[in-house]
C-alpha cells in the first residue's frame, strides 16, 4: 500500500504570510475609504473592530492593519496546524 505523500505545512510561515496580506488589505481598504473610493470600511467600522480603536483615519488604518495581521495570522496558523494533524 502506498504511503500518502502529502507535505506538511509550516504553520508559522503560512500564518505570517497571511497576516501580512491581511494587514495590507485592511490598510489599503481604509486608505481607499479616506479618499472616498471604497465603502467597505463601513463594515469594519461597524463591527467589533471599533472597540479596538479602528476609525476611518490614518491612525485607524494602522490600527486596522495590526488587527488584520493578528486575525489573519491566528486563523491561518490554526488551520495549518489542523491540516497537519489530519495528514499525519
Amino acid at each position: 500500500m502506498a504511503k500518502n505523500s502529502y507535505l506538511k505545512l509550516n504553520s508559522t510561515k503560512l500564518g505570517l504570510t497571511a497576516g501580512i496580506m491581511g494587514a495590507f488589505i485592511i490598510f489599503f481598504t481604509t486608505i481607499n475609504g479616506i479618499y472616498g473610493y471604497s465603502e467597505a470600511y463601513n463594515i469594519l467600522a461597524s463591527s467589533v473592530w471599533s472597540n479596538f480603536g479602528y476609525t476611518l483615519s490614518w491612525t485607524g488604518a494602522f490600527i486596522g492593519a495590526v488587527i488584520g495581521f493578528v486575525y489573519a495570522f491566528i486563523i491561518t496558523w490554526i488551520s495549518a496546524i489542523i491540516y497537519n494533524k489530519f495528514i499525519s
